[in-house]
């Protein structure tokens, strides 16, 4: 992500593998599918969509077998969440920014953990959103470069110490 003023933002979570009932014979693209949903209900957008959902391949093998990393890549409408909080149902659409959200989840089975890397790249901002009153813009990058960005996150991260899950 460029160097100018954004609003794009890295969220790393760590959280107890999840056992959705919906969630079938630990199916790894499920389990992708069902942190996306979590994370964007938890936003409260005006609308969403899942693009793509996908294995991530890694460009070396050097991963452990018991890492399964799945990624989704989707679109959000919403205002960010002071924004949201302040604003009646009926004039969130002038706040509310479109926003790509690159979501990784790193199936850590061995340690009963999913990991989650989440990338939020805001590509159109509202005229009465914050960020636009505060000078903020989006990328110049192209959709190409931020999935580059977004990969080479995706890639960087290495567990060096198994036991700090226990």
């Amino acid at each position: 992500v460029d160097s100018q003023l954004s609003d794009a933002s890295i969220i790393i979570e760590v959280l107890e593998l999840a056992q959705d009932t919906q969630i079938r014979n630990n199916d790894c693209k499920e389990i992708a599918e069902f942190h996306f949903a979590s994370y964007i209900h938890d936003c409260q957008p005006i609308s969403s969509n899942i693009l793509l959902i996908k294995k991530h391949i890694f460009p070396n093998s050097s991963r452990s077998e018991h890492e399964f990393v799945w990624k989704v890549i989707g679109t959000m409408t919403a205002s960010k969440f002071n924004e949201a909080a302040l604003e009646s149902s009926q004039s969130l659409a002038h706040t509310a920014n479109i926003v790509n959200v690159y979501l990784a989840v790193f199936r850590l089975v061995n340690v009963e953990t999913d990991f989650i890397v989440i990338m939020n790249d805001p590509i159109q901002l509202a005229s009465e959103s914050s960020s636009t009153q505060l000078g903020a813009q989006v990328s110049s990058d192209s959709y190409e470069q931020r999935i580059d960005v977004f990969n080479r996150i995706i890639d960087s991260i290495k567990i060096e110490n198994w036991d700090l899950f226990g």
